[in-house]
């Protein structure tokens, strides 16, 4: 099986965040009625903080992942991750204050939820911060990294070659270059490997993980056959902006390294269903 330094960095931030997050709420009623820092009037225990956890934390991964906070990324600032983060968190804030005002079963401080929000954008914030910069660590030690193949030789793809070579964090390894004509030669110090008719032989031949399409206008034509020629495959596929238009499959948006880029949500047969079909239909076969 693949190591795959996403899926596994993903899933150490879902149980991360769910720690922090129950952390946070428990410290947040700690510093609020046992901390002697804060005035407190009448009854100073509350079991039923403890009993209410769960919810927190289950709306926390619900909003985060709502968000976008569980996607996998790459090259994102810590100021975009921050910006994430406290949007997700306030968010919550906001749902959970309703629910403790709508089902007024017990008394409940606003104050431990807006103290716990505040506890939780710093803890989560520097968590991701943490596990990105041991991902990138990983990455540049060749752990991880994912075999693409950059589809076009023009200026958007040598402006997308240079940025990839500056930040090997991103653990992007280019194992050749599709040209829309050169069959041979370099493009800023990557090996040219075919051409566009070639595509997908190419994509058998050097196991390629990603496809980033960086193609010109001109060779709008033939982008289509080859985004058919993916549909069969786990490879997944990104194209720069300029192309968007020509797409039909499910996509989402995201930036590599300030270069805005559409992507599809999940590589056709990555999905749990079409793998099932798949296994289904060799053994019909």
């Amino acid at each position: 099986m693949k190591f795959r330094l996403p899926s596994i960095f993903s899933a150490a931030s879902f149980l991360l965040d769910g720690l922090l997050v129950a952390s946070s709420f428990l410290l947040a009623n700690w510093v609020r009625f046992h901390s002697g820092w804060l005035t407190v009037a009448g009854v100073t225990h509350y079991p039923h903080y403890r009993s209410f956890l769960l919810l927190v934390v289950t709306v926390h991964w619900v909003v985060f992942k709502y968000v976008g906070l569980y996607r996998k990324r790459r090259g994102i600032s810590g100021v975009d991750e921050l910006s994430k983060v406290i949007q997700g968190v306030l968010i919550a804030a906001v749902l959970i204050s309703a629910s403790t005002f709508l089902i007024q079963f017990f008394a409940f401080s606003r104050l431990v939820i807006g103290l716990s929000a505040g506890f939780v954008v710093v803890s989560v914030w520097l968590e991701r911060v943490s596990l990105r910069r041991i991902q990138i660590i990983l990455r540049r030690q060749g752990v991880g990294v994912t075999r693409i193949f950059v589809v076009g030789t023009g200026e958007t793809a040598k402006v997308l070659l240079q940025r990839i070579k500056q930040n090997p964090g991103l653990g992007y390894r280019v194992v050749g270059i599709v040209s829309e004509s050169k069959s041979s030669g370099e493009v800023e110090g990557f090996k040219i490997v075919g051409t566009l008719t070639q595509f997908t032989k190419l994509c058998e031949q050097y196991k390629a993980d990603e496809v980033i399409f960086a193609l010109p206008s001109s060779a709008h034509g033939q982008l289509i056959s080859m985004l058919v020629s993916l549909q069969d495959t786990r490879v997944k596929y990104k194209i720069v902006s300029d192309l968007f238009g020509l797409i039909t499959s499910p996509l989402e948006s995201d930036v590599l390294l300030d270069m805005p880029i559409f992507e599809m949500k999940e590589a056709p047969l990555s999905a749990l269903h079409n793998r099932s079909e798949e296994h289904t239909s060799e053994l019909q076969s």
